[in-house]
């Protein structure tokens, strides 16, 4: 690839929270129920939806810049929240937001989470300014190549959809211009990693994490393309 502007952002995070864990979480057990009702009443602004089939109850709380979503209820017999937002996206007003959010929630609110909650799923992106989707192709020594219909629409997945470690290369500038009518003006490759850490760490661990890239590869298409290599011709299929 050639040098151009590379930015590496945490998009998604998602932490959970389990109650039963801790002895002295009653009060907060209770402040996540009040605060579900007083969405349901209207006291507070929100949205929630609750569960058709199983006791969760998901909220949507309002923030100026990327989103929090949390979910809540009872689960593998243990009452639990997850708390769901967008690093890459908050801005210095959301993140004061999201504090005082988890300050209404937790006892020390983030050193709560910190300390306490565990890191169930982290989406990490990489974007690359002046790069072209379909320039290159994209491959994982331990992870299946996903459906390829995809690819015609600008995305390539590599591994199963919902499972510990999926990866997703696509055209972030298509994307852009299809869902939010933003014209950037130049092509942006985003690959991004979308990792599960089911009760593995802890929030606090975040960088002692696994390089989720670190047997993900990256051709370019019109070099692999003079190579005669059976192997490498069924890939840029």
């Amino acid at each position: 690839m050639s040098k151009n502007s590379i930015n590496v952002s945490i998009d998604k995070l998602c932490v959970g929270y389990d109650y039963n864990e801790f002895p002295d979480s009653g009060a907060e057990y209770h402040q996540m129920v009040e605060l579900i009702s007083s969405i349901k009443s209207g006291a507070v602004k929100g949205k929630y939806w609750p569960h058709k089939k199983h006791s969760l109850t998901t909220i949507r709380l309002p923030i100026s810049a990327g989103s929090l979503v949390i979910r809540h209820g009872y689960s593998q017999k243990s009452f639990r929240t997850w708390i769901t937002f967008n690093p890459s996206k908050m801005n210095d007003q959301s993140l004061f937001e999201l504090g005082c959010h988890l300050n209404n929630l937790f006892h020390h609110g983030w050193s709560s989470l910190l300390s306490r909650a565990s890191l169930n799923r982290i989406d990490v992106a990489i974007d690359f300014e002046g790069i072209s989707y379909g320039n290159y192709f994209y491959v994982d020594s331990k992870l299946r190549k996903g459906f390829p219909a995809y690819m015609k629409k600008g995305t390539t997945y590599v591994g199963k959809k919902k499972s510990t470690r999926e990866i997703c290369a696509y055209d972030k500038r298509k994307e852009l211009l299809e869902k939010k009518k933003i014209e950037i003006g130049h092509e942006l490759l985003r690959i991004e990693a979308r990792v599960c850490y089911p009760a593995k760490y802890r929030l606090h661990d975040i960088f002692e994490i696994q390089n989720p890239f670190d047997s993900f590869m990256v051709a370019d298409r019109s070099l692999a393309s003079n190579l005669n290599n059976a192997l490498v011709k069924a890939l840029l299929k």
